[in-house]
Formats: structure tokens, C-alpha cells, sequence
């Protein structure tokens, strides 16, 4: 009996822990991150992350949460690296805009660029009329001390944008890199974008993967960024730092736009992705974005003026490229949602099915319950069915105009049973699905054809879920190694 409640107490004593390892998470964000002040939409996202996170055990075993296993992982990666002969060795700029940081935060800024590995880099910085004499001092200590150190010093505030433009004014490098003025480098950074330019001369922007530090020195929440997909670039803006981009292609673009102050990095990449897709991801974790209560990173999602900033950045995109859509609101995440929309246009839906009526009616159901009948049809494959139930499905259903059975006797054969639905459908696109599928949100057709619609695209595919919502299928890799 002992051992029994003693094991009993351990569960709860470790489901407690898991709470209060939330709950002193959820307290550390309010505070430090909103002053307690968090709009309905962050919070709805931090309730869903919450949730989710109970969901898996509490979270706090994984590189996300575990200090020491993540600092392992970044002592790994700076450990591993092997440097290489580089036989090009372009000057690449730092552009740092400037603005009433600390000494010891703009000190351990400049130092971690001080400290490349790759050392043909010059640092050009902007300050924008700080008001702060300690930001003063350290600019003109480093910039009497150093040769490679340029500073401009603006008479007036212009925010950030016309800042980063000065200093990119005084840039003579083929290539600029983007930092703010709090932010730590790690001292690889530049050798493996280097080393990435050596592979291919052609790449217009290279990125890499970032994550926090908070004021006591503490490394946290790693984003490990996808390799470029200008359709998740178009929800998020996920290159963010360390960032460096060809300065032609800056020039071509004109630079900042002090309008979209806030999210002026995620403007001036969308426009300079109109006229490239060169761009390489650098998979490691060389840049440390500072947390600090006056900084982007410590209240994203709290400057509304940000998020709208970056709304006005993908709207004035979509007309740009002369395509139609709409930018949403992401409840997932401080992201958005680019809704294209298709013209007029007819899905041949084909589904395979031998019996199975109930979960098929289901199917069916769900079909018609979110999607506009006019733009669909039904072609279903019978593979052989004989239950009453099924045949009584399908009269009850060849009723509607938009829904037809297609009866093959043959053994079963997947492809060949598609490839008859294709042959019969006159659809401007094409839906392979199962029947055991069901349609969970409205207007399914309008998202995935408005995706089909656009010329980059060949196929679209949906996140599956199983019925307690854990994730089946979330796409495939095509190509080498898919």
C-alpha cells in the first residue's frame, strides 16, 4: 500500500511540476514581455501554445525549455567547424542603426563583430540623434579605435529605417549585414556565409538560423528556419536575422522604407525577392537576438504597429506582383495568412471506394458542408461494392447534379482507378481523395485552388489530422532524398 501511494504522489507531484513550470512561464512572458497588457489576439496564441505544451507532457525536456541541453548543442556547433580555403573573399558590410542602447549591450554587439573568423568586414553604423551620452562615448571609442569602424551621425531621428539607410550610404562592401544594435554574432557567422557565396557566386541573400538572449547571457528559444519557400515567407517572416543580402540588390530596391517602420527588414526582403530567388539558408544558429523589454524580439506580437506594418508590407506585395488575394490574420501565431484568389474555377473531386458507406457518407457530407457546390463535382470510384448500404448511399447522392458513381469490377488498383476518374472529369483542377477524409473548414477549394492558381505551383496538398487531432500527414519531400 505504501508503494502504491508513493508512486501515486510521484504522478501528481510531477503533473503539479509541469503546471507550475507553465504557469511561472506564463507569469515571466506577461510581465516581461507585455507588462501584463497583451492583446486578445497574442493571447489567444499564448493559450494555444499552453495547451499544447500540456498537451505533450509540459515541454520541458526539449531543446526549447533545457538550458543545458541546448548550450550543448551550440558548444557542438562551434566545435565542429572546419574552416576552408576561401578563394573569394568579397568586403561585406555590417549595417548597425543606433539608438540609445546601453554601453555593455552595444560594446558586446561590436565586439562579437569584431571577432569574425572571415575578417574582410567593415562595421558602418548610424546613430539616429541618441540622446543617451554613454552610446555616444562607445560609438567614438570604437570608431577612433578601430579602422574598419565607420559611424554616421544623424542630426535629426528618423526612426529606423532612414537610420539603416546612412549607414548603408557609407557602406563600400558587395554585400551588407543586417544587425541591431543590442544583438549578439556568433564569430563564425560571416566565414559560413563565405563559404556558402564560394559554393554558388550567384546568391543574392544568404540567412541563418537565430535565437534569444536574455540580460543574464542566457541562449533560448532556437529557431531552426526552413530552407527558402516564398510561400511560408509570405505568412512570416522567418529570415529575420542574421541576414546578408547583396548591396546591389538593395540599391535596385531603394532601400528602407521608413513607412513600414517596424517591419522594415520583412519589407525590404519581400521587394527584393520580386527580382530573385537566389537565396540560401546557412543552417546553424549564428545570431543572438536580444530580449530585452525595449526590443522587437521582447515584445513581438505586442507592437500592433509591427504586425500591421508587416500587413501593409505583404498587401502592397500582392499588387506589386499584380496577384489577387487577401492577407488574414494567422490564430495560430503573430503571422498571417495569404489567401490568393483563383478565378472562376471547377474541381473534379475523385474518390476511390469500395463500400464503407457510413464513413463515406461523412466524406461526402463534409464536401458539401463547406465548399460551394457550384464549383465541384463528385466522381466516385466503386471498386467493386456490395452492401445495400453503400448502394443506397450512392442513389441517395446521384441525385445531386455534381455527383456521379463510376462502377469498375477489376481487381484493385489504386492508380488505375484515379486515372479513370481523370479520364471522366472536366475539372479545371483535380482532388484525389480518400474516403475516409472529411473536410474540416470552409472554403477547403477556395484555399487549395487559390494555391494551384499560381504559376510556381503543380500540386497543393493539406494537412491531415486523425481524430484527436494529432497531425498524419503535413506534405513530402520531392527530389533527392524524398
Amino acid at each position: 500500500m505504501k508503494e502504491k501511494n508513493s508512486r501515486v504522489l510521484d504522478r501528481i507531484s510531477s503533473k503539479l511540476g509541469k503546471y507550475l513550470y507553465l504557469g511561472r512561464k506564463a507569469i515571466y512572458f506577461a510581465w516581461y514581455r507585455h507588462h501584463f497588457l497583451i492583446p486578445p489576439r497574442v493571447l489567444k496564441q499564448y493559450a494555444h501554445s499552453f495547451f499544447v505544451s500540456l498537451k505533450r507532457g509540459g515541454g520541458t525536456s526539449d531543446l526549447f525549455t533545457d538550458q543545458k541541453a541546448y548550450n550543448r548543442l551550440l558548444e557542438e556547433q562551434r566545435n565542429s567547424v572546419v574552416y576552408e580555403d576561401l578563394q573569394y573573399t568579397p568586403l561585406i558590410s555590417f549595417i548597425v542603426p543606433v539608438y540609445n542602447v546601453s554601453r555593455a549591450f552595444l560594446k558586446e554587439c561590436l565586439d562579437s563583430l569584431l571577432n569574425q573568423s572571415y575578417r574582410n568586414f567593415e562595421i558602418c553604423l548610424c546613430d539616429d540623434h541618441s540622446s543617451l551620452a554613454e552610446t555616444i562615448e562607445t560609438l567614438k571609442e570604437y570608431e577612433s579605435t578601430y579602422d574598419n569602424v565607420h559611424v554616421v551621425y544623424r542630426q535629426k531621428n528618423g526612426m529606423i529605417s532612414q537610420a539603416s539607410n546612412s549607414a548603408i550610404a557609407i557602406a563600400k562592401g558587395e554585400f551588407i549585414a543586417l544587425v541591431d544594435n543590442d544583438d549578439v554574432v556568433e564569430k563564425d557567422a560571416l566565414y559560413f556565409v563565405v563559404r556558402a557565396l564560394n559554393q554558388n557566386r550567384d546568391l543574392d541573400l544568404i540567412y541563418t538560423d537565430e535565437d534569444k538572449i536574455d540580460y543574464s547571457g542566457n541562449y533560448m528559444e532556437p529557431h531552426f528556419k526552413p530552407d527558402y519557400s516564398p510561400d511560408t515567407f509570405m505568412g512570416l517572416n522567418y529570415i529575420c536575422h542574421l541576414c546578408v543580402i547583396r548591396r546591389e540588390s538593395v540599391n535596385k530596391v531603394g532601400g528602407f522604407r521608413k513607412e513600414y517602420d517596424g517591419s522594415q527588414d520583412y519589407d525590404l526582403f519581400l521587394r527584393i525577392l520580386d527580382h530573385t530567388d537566389h537565396v540560401y539558408h546557412v543552417d546553424r544558429v549564428l545570431y543572438h537576438w536580444r530580449q530585452t523589454p525595449e526590443s522587437t524580439s521582447g515584445y513581438l506580437g505586442s507592437k500592433n504597429y509591427a504586425f500591421e506594418a508587416g500587413r501593409r508590407a505583404l498587401e502592397d506585395t500582392l499588387k506589386r506582383r499584380n496577384i489577387r488575394g487577401r492577407i488574414l490574420d494567422n490564430p495560430r501565431f503573430s503571422g498571417y495568412l495569404t489567401k490568393y484568389e483563383a478565378d472562376d474555377y471547377y474541381v473534379s473531386i475523385i474518390i476511390p471506394m469500395k463500400d464503407q458507406a457510413e464513413i463515406s457518407r461523412r466524406c461526402f457530407e463534409s464536401i458539401y458542408a463547406h465548399n460551394d457546390s457550384s464549383k465541384f463535382e463528385i466522381i466516385v470510384i466503386d471498386n467493386g461494392s456490395v452492401k445495400a448500404e453503400t448502394m443506397s448511399l450512392f442513389e441517395e447522392y446521384q441525385k445531386k447534379d455534381n455527383f456521379k458513381v463510376i462502377r469498375i469490377d477489376s481487381e484493385f488498383n489504386y492508380s488505375m482507378l484515379n486515372n479513370e476518374g481523370v479520364r471522366l472529369a472536366s475539372g479545371d483542377y483535380l482532388l484525389f481523395l480518400n474516403n475516409d477524409t472529411e473536410i474540416i473548414h470552409d472554403d477547403t477549394l477556395d484555399w487549395m485552388v487559390g494555391y494551384a492558381s499560381m504559376d510556381h505551383c503543380g500540386c497543393v496538398g493539406a494537412k491531415l489530422l486523425y481524430p484527436d487531432h494529432k497531425v498524419q500527414h503535413a506534405g513530402v519531400v520531392l527530389g533527392f532524398g524524398g
